[in-house]
């Protein structure tokens, strides 16, 4: 996804939501913002193992967001930070050779509808503004063992449950998915999605 489809996607989120029905005009709107830890895999962990010769460390990284919005009615729009994670590539020796990191900037469209008393169903899908960086810690300086940053956008959905403890604090459970994230080793490129398991507070204003 090129910065111009990302773009104009990022600006039809915005008009859908100034163009809400007017039914959902007659409640007032309410601005949130939440944090959350998540556990978050990726098979890109297994392409850099592939490319530079080394062995993954199996745990799985630890991740999460910080994000804002706006709801009105049952629509509305989100901005977050999210950091996916680090991957640690080890030689035979357990040494660190390289290192991947990746975080995301997200704008996604909202959706939210109780699904029985205190408990609400939430759906989002937006875009993904990506950054992979990827380091060598050892045998660096020659293609592919370059340190390397890639820029990118990428689509982004997700799900979740959020429980409402208190008028304005609730507990968010969720499911999240970034495809098709470009990262790039040196001058080899690959794309791989990115998968967040999350837990975290909200509160709504």
């Amino acid at each position: 996804m090129n910065n111009k489809w990302g773009l104009a996607l990022t600006a039809a989120l915005a008009a859908a939501l100034a163009a809400l029905p007017a039914r959902a005009q007659e409640a007032p709107g309410r601005f949130y913002m939440g944090i959350s830890g998540a556990a978050v895999t990726s098979d890109a962990s297994r392409s850099m193992e592939s490319i530079t010769g080394g062995v993954y460390d199996e745990s799985t990284p630890n991740g999460g967001k910080v994000y804002a919005g706006y709801l009105r009615g049952n629509w509305g729009l989100e901005f977050g930070y999210y950091y996916l994670g680090k991957y640690e590539i080890e030689n035979a020796g357990g040494q660190v050779q390289d290192v991947l990191e990746t975080s995301a900037i997200v704008v996604a469209g909202v959706y939210q509808v109780e699904m029985w008393r205190g408990f609400d169903f939430v759906a989002r899908a937006g875009v993904a503004f990506t950054n992979a960086q990827y380091d060598c810690k050892l045998s660096c300086g020659t293609m592919p063992f370059v340190d390397t940053e890639t820029k990118d956008l990428s689509g982004m959905w997700g799900i979740g449950l959020n429980m409402r403890m208190t008028q304005s604090l609730s507990l968010l459970l969720e499911y999240e998915h970034i495809g098709s994230v470009h990262h790039n080793v040196g001058n080899i490129e690959f794309q791989d999605g990115y998968y967040l398991y999350s837990v975290g507070a909200r509160l709504t204003f």
